[in-house]
């Protein structure tokens, strides 16, 4: 499993961040066996990122809120030098459809970077697939997938596109089967991740560090919630009925017109009426059609 370093440069003056990619020969035995440690450890140290994102709303926001940012961004090829990239390599009529090829069929290339930037923030670590050809023999594109998306085992690389098999009660084997697809060995084309500095090998996940952060965060947006439940139990906008596990705190004035976090500007909100509002003051449509009292 070669691995190679780059160092991605950055316009300011902060220091160069340092990625590394490894391609993966899945009929070697040696390289997969590796490959298995690194997705074990890895997963183990991650496996609360992913609920952190999907509690804490400020986590979903500002990393959703970057990526975008990052998506903006051109690829270009450029010619390696030993461990260091050198010069950007000119556009022309050879490398134009290369660079083009390079897309995702979940938002073409701008997709495929967000997913990777998002990924890399989340976990430090991507794992590149290229999906299969469409029935034209068309190319199906690529796609970035994170560690609970890959499962390697003795029989291969596997992705995993609905974690139907962690549910209570799940039982059924055929839908855990149609859940669970696939790479073949040439489509698997290896992982990319931010070196720890204590194992070369081991991502190094921002959000691990911060893990005992965002559980104090949830911890006070519980107390929060609950206080604000024994006020009403109703959605603040459209009256909807609500409990602990479908109520969300929304600021009258969002925190990006000016808000605060006091309590006067804190109310419960259905998670409906809290998305649609975004960061405006309006009230969300279901509202302003009378959904309200």
């Amino acid at each position: 499993m070669p691995v190679k370093e780059f160092r991605r440069s950055s316009a300011s003056r902060m220091p160069n961040e340092m990625v590394a990619a490894a391609t993966v020969d899945v009929t070697n035995p040696n390289q997969m066996l590796k490959l298995r440690a690194v997705h074990v450890v890895s997963k183990t140290r991650t496996n609360r990122a992913w609920d952190w994102y999907d509690k804490i709303g400020e986590v979903r926001y500002s990393l959703n809120k970057s990526a975008k940012v990052a998506g903006h961004a051109v690829l270009h090829p450029v010619k390696r030098r030993g461990a260091t990239l050198g010069a950007k390599i000119e556009n022309g009529s050879v490398i134009d459809p290369i660079v083009a090829g390079i897309w995702s069929p979940n938002g073409g290339q701008r997709g495929l970077i967000e997913t990777f930037y998002k990924l890399m923030r989340m976990h430090g670590q991507a794992h590149l697939i290229r999906l299969p050809r469409n029935s034209d023999s068309s190319s199906g594109g690529y796609d970035f997938i994170s560690d609970e998306e890959l499962d390697v085992d003795a029989d291969g690389v596997w992705r995993i596109t609905l974690p139907i098999s962690m549910m209570a009660g799940f039982s059924d084997t055929d839908l855990k089967k149609a859940t669970r697809v696939k790479i073949e060995p040439e489509d698997y084309l290896g992982r990319v991740w931010v070196p720890h500095p204590k194992y070369s090998d081991m991502p190094d996940s921002p959000m691990y560090a911060l893990d005992t952060v965002c559980e104090e965060l949830h911890l006070l947006t519980l107390g929060v919630k609950a206080k604000l439940m024994r006020r009403a139990r109703m959605c603040h906008w459209c009256n909807t009925p609500l409990d602990m596990a479908n109520a969300t705190i929304d600021h009258v004035v969002p925190l990006a017109r000016g808000g605060t976090n006091q309590r006067d500007n804190l109310v419960l909100a259905c998670r409906p009426c809290n998305s649609s509002r975004a960061c405006t003051v309006q009230p969300p449509p279901q509202a302003r059609q009378g959904g309200a009292s």
